[in-house]
C-alpha cells in the first residue's frame, strides 16, 4: 500500500512509499492536470528489490498527481 505526506508534513520534501516485490517494475507517471492525462513515458522506472521503495520527485511550485504502475521486470 502506497503512503502520502499530509499538508502538514509539506515542509518536507514529498515522497512517495511502497513496499516492493522482486522481480516486479514500477513506473511513475505525472500529470499536473489530469484531463490532459498522464505524461507519456513514466519519470522514474524502479526494480523492485522485496524492501520498500520511496520515490521523491523533484520540488517545484505546480500540484502534480501520480500513477505507479507494476508490471513483472524483463527477467521473469
Amino acid at each position: 500500500m502506497a503512503s502520502r505526506t499530509t499538508r502538514a508534513q509539506q515542509s518536507l520534501p514529498f515522497s512517495l512509499r511502497w513496499q516492493s516485490a522482486v522481480g516486479r517494475t514500477y513506473s511513475v507517471f505525472v500529470s499536473t492536470n489530469l484531463t490532459d492525462g498522464w505524461s507519456e513515458s513514466p519519470v522514474a522506472e524502479i526494480d523492485g528489490t522485496g524492501a520498500e521503495i520511496e520515490y521523491v520527485p523533484p520540488q517545484g511550485n505546480a500540484s502534480m498527481f501520480f500513477k505507479v504502475t507494476v508490471r513483472l521486470s524483463n527477467n521473469y
